[in-house]
């Protein structure tokens, strides 16, 4: 896992407002590679402190976003912090034991998402403070042979492409908002399961983003519906946009309705 990952969303100066690194991305691959309009505009997406700069790959996908100077976030900001490992994410998810643990876990995500996606609506700045850190989901302590060290979990918005060969091998929480939709099949032994189908907005489409594997498991959902979904898992390394659940737990996805 790299650090390239860290900068999910940046927040736009310009126009006061959050956006997907999607965005400038498909701005520097259509319009204009020098990215002008939104250059000396781009802060960090939690904190708006931080000010990024933006790293083009050949593949678009591989393009980042980065902190000029990481202590220049707000002191609180999460991302001033190193990812969480695999092994580390694991241990979290082992931690919490059983599905009710998990459940509150995933809930918690999808509230601090919600209030970011609604403060961004309002244009207002959501800046987590010191006690709400110390229970910040992601947020995670780790032992070192001289004290305690915090990470972060890794994030990874579903709105950006995915980079399937390089992340596979990495744990993330994926969230975003979205739209679902069930297909339900047979298979060659004939038992029935379902797939999940998660859909992101892009230039006023709904396109396929990933699909998560549900087995005997049905997703009631309305597929002109739009959700805060969240998603403990990784990218499966043959089949694109598939999200394998950490150690296959169906209760490692959770959703909420969005007004």
């Amino acid at each position: 896992m790299t650090e390239n990952n860290k900068f999910q969303e940046f927040y736009f100066k310009t126009e006061d407002r959050l956006l997907p690194l999607q965005v400038i991305v498909d701005y520097t691959k259509y319009r204009d590679k020098s990215f002008t309009y939104y250059r000396g505009e781009m802060y960090c997406g939690e904190c708006r402190e931080a000010k990024l700069n933006f790293t083009q790959r050949n593949s678009g996908n591989s393009s980042y976003l980065n902190a000029y100077d990481n202590n220049s976030h707000d002191p609180n900001c999460t991302l001033k912090y190193d990812d969480a490992t695999k092994k580390e994410f694991i241990g979290v998810y082992k931690e919490m034991k059983d599905s009710k643990k998990i459940e509150s876990f995933l809930h918690s995500i999808l509230v601090q998402e919600i209030k970011k996606h609604i403060d961004s609506k309002n244009n207002e700045k959501s800046t987590l403070s010191p006690s709400t850190l110390a229970t910040n989901p992601y947020i995670i302590k780790t032992k070192t042979n001289s004290g305690t060290r915090t990470k972060r979990l890794p994030r990874k918005l579903l709105t950006n492409e995915f980079n399937q060969q390089r992340d596979s091998d990495s744990i993330y929480v994926f969230y975003g908002k979205v739209r679902l939709e069930v297909k339900t099949k047979i298979s060659k032994k004939d038992f029935t399961y379902h797939i999940l189908f998660i859909k992101v907005k892009k230039d006023e489409k709904w396109i396929n983003r990933a699909t998560v594997y549900r087995h005997n498991k049905l997703d009631i959902v309305d597929p002109e519906k739009e959700y805060h979904l969240v998603v403990l898992g990784s990218l499966d390394s043959k089949y694109k946009g598939q999200i394998n659940l950490l150690k296959k737990d169906q209760s490692v996805l959770e959703y909420i309705e969005a007004n």
